[in-house]
């Protein structure tokens, strides 16, 4: 008697992940070759692509085989859009983390797919810069999607090695940077980065939907080896913040420098910080429970600072230079 071999089912959730991967390094690639017309509409593309296999894969995993799929039509399954799909991943996360980690993840990801769906039709130049940035963001973001909640670095076994070679940058840190809304027409998709990224500010999301920069200016009377060459005008009010590092040295034709120590002014001190309180709560003691409050937001760098006559000794004389911020910490606990 002949015995049925039973076909053994797919794993649904590997085979989306591993396409999802696949599609990952396909954007990496493209979005790296040398010379490739429409680069960023393409990356976008399949960035898109391997987010919206992964959250799939994350929904049949986490939230429920069945949530993989609309209602049928006519018979025929159909797996859900990509903004149902992150939109249920959101808040599964956020409520098996009891944060709001993944909100900045969603919103890259909203204004990708919003570049995809309309922006990238007119392949207009000017987004490169945004684009850049949102990419960026969201490569770091799916790796780290992957290895939390799927247990797999996808960079382990890869042997990917990619050259930093480049004979200039997709966009001139300086020139993006010195530009603002005041001087310069947005344009509606870069208003559009900006209102998600205050966004997330006003609802207290630390994280960023974009990859920042830094600028760092070092004085250099030769500038043969130096990156980027600018001249930035100090004197205006919208100008860049400049970090400038200096050498101390006995040569008299030095770059002369001052420095000054750091401005306490809108800090309080520890009996400014009694008045403020009392000001505000005229029925609180000072007694254990505050001083207990207090001795905590000392060792909260975010709330005070502590100022020590000898900076290099820290069991010299001190004294605490508190926030406003602490004020506000103080009465909540109190009560």
């Amino acid at each position: 008697m002949a015995t049925k071999i039973q076909k053994r089912k797919p794993n649904v959730v590997k085979g989306l992940i591993d396409a999802a991967i696949s599609a990952y390094f396909s954007a990496i690639e493209i979005h790296n070759k040398p010379k490739i017309e429409y680069r960023y509409p393409n990356t976008t593309l399949l960035i898109i692509n391997a987010w919206e296999l992964a959250l799939k894969a994350y929904v049949y995993k986490y939230i429920g085989k069945s949530k993989i799929y609309e209602k049928e039509r006519n018979e025929q399954k159909r797996t859900i859009t990509f903004d149902k799909a992150i939109t249920l991943t959101c808040d599964d996360i956020n409520k098996k983390t009891k944060n709001k980690e993944f909100i900045a993840v969603k919103e890259s990801l909203s204004v990708l797919e919003k570049y995809r769906d309309t922006f990238a039709h007119f392949f207009e130049k000017e987004l490169d810069t945004t684009i850049f940035m949102l990419l960026s963001k969201s490569a770091i973001n799916f790796n780290e999607f992957i290895l939390k909640w799927f247990d797999k670095n996808i960079l382990e076994n890869e042997n990917m090695i990619l050259l930093p070679i480049g004979f200039k940058l997709p966009f001139s840190p300086i020139e993006f940077l010195a530009k603002t809304s005041k001087n310069k027409t947005v344009n509606s998709f870069t208003t559009l980065v900006l209102e998600k990224i205050d966004l997330l500010k006003s609802e207290g999301v630390s994280d960023s939907i974009v990859v920042g920069f830094n600028v760092s200016l070092d004085y250099m009377r030769k500038v043969e080896n130096a990156d980027i060459i600018a001249a930035v005008d100090s004197g205006k009010e919208d100008a860049l913040n400049l970090m400038r590092r200096i050498r101390i040295t006995t040569d008299p034709n030095a770059q002369a420098v001052r420095v000054e120590e750091k401005d306490y002014s809108d800090y309080l001190t520890y009996d400014d910080l009694r008045l403020k309180v009392k000001e505000r709560n005229p029925s609180l003691k000072f007694n254990k429970q505050f001083h207990s409050i207090v001795n905590d937001i000392k060792a909260d760098k975010s709330l005070c600072e502590i100022r020590y006559l000898d900076p290099q000794g820290t069991n010299s004389l001190k004294k605490p230079f508190f926030t406003n911020a602490a004020v506000d910490t103080i009465l909540e606990q109190y009560k």
